[in-house]
């Protein structure tokens, strides 16, 4: 239903990038990777040409998280004895040790972070993320470990970073759109999708693409769905506790202003066209 190919093509790009960055010594990379910039896909594609030691926490609203990841880490390193020893010091010892043997290996450690919850969060996960957040700080302290973290920008990643890579979601227009390919009402629904972005100058991330079609499908007006979801976006990402997010201000003629989440305004018609930005938005920071 969607054409890809050009984000695909750039992310190829960008993940060789990355894996050169990760196999310099002592590297330490914050990934911050909106959602749909394909997170999972990254560690996939570095997995295939690394050795790499992937640690997945489950949602910040497991309190056996910070557990489930010592248990990964462990097992990777060859330490789960260790781990399951309650005399051999606290989780943080463990995960220093843990750490410190995948890095004597030469494995560098991969951790994926669970996406935050939206709106207030749950007690529960304010005492994960704090014990998440420690073991980082121990990984990160690991000075030969050579490490990346992925994370979503509303996630909080503590100092001691060598570099931070920013990927942003791709945005698709009409011209990305394959409506021939999805059969009966998901193929009108794609077609009115498709026409209306092409009226408006407006652009989805594929996720919300594929959303719109379906509640378009299910008897929704094209307008509606696309600013229903505008808003919850904004919603989600000002209710994060990450802080003040940066804004943008459309150069076209409406001078609109909005949460620096497409970088640019998406109904303007003096912004640049939809789908232009189909290869993933990247900016890097030492």
């Amino acid at each position: 239903m969607l054409d890809l190919w050009p984000y695909k093509v750039g992310l190829k790009e960008r993940v060789a990038a990355i894996e050169k960055e990760l196999q310099a010594p002592a590297a330490k990379l914050a990934i911050r990777a909106a959602i749909g910039a394909g997170r999972h896909t990254i560690v996939r594609r570095l997995s295939a040409s690394m050795d790499l030691a992937v640690i997945e926490f489950p949602s910040f609203d497991d309190l056996d998280a910070p557990l489930h990841g010592l248990v990964q880490l462990a097992g990777h390193a060859g330490t789960l004895d260790t781990v399951l020893d309650g005399a051999a010091g606290d989780p943080l010892q463990k995960t220093v040790a843990a750490a410190q043997a995948l890095a004597d290996a030469g494995r560098a450690v991969v951790v994926l972070l669970p996406v935050p919850r939206s709106g207030n969060p749950r007690e529960a996960d304010a005492a994960t993320r704090r014990r998440i957040e420690q073991m980082l700080a121990a990984l990160v302290g690991v000075t030969s470990l050579r490490l990346a973290v992925l994370a979503t920008p509303q996630t909080r990643l503590r100092d001691g970073f060598t570099r931070t890579i920013e990927l942003a979601a791709p945005m698709i227009g009409a011209p990305q759109i394959h409506a021939n390919e999805l059969p009966g009402e998901f193929g009108t629904a794609a077609r009115a999708l498709a026409s209306w972005m092409a009226r408006v100058n407006w652009a989805s991330t594929p996720l919300e693409a594929r959303l719109q079609v379906g509640l378009i499908a299910l008897g929704e007006r094209p307008e509606g769905v696309a600013l229903r979801l505008e808003a919850l976006a904004r919603s989600w990402s000002s209710s994060s506790n990450a802080g003040p997010r940066s804004r943008w201000r459309c150069t076209g003629s409406c001078s609109r202003v909005a949460p620096c989440r497409s970088r640019r305004c998406r109904r303007c018609p003096g912004s640049s066209p939809a789908g232009s930005r189909s290869s993933p938005h990247v900016s890097v920071r030492r």
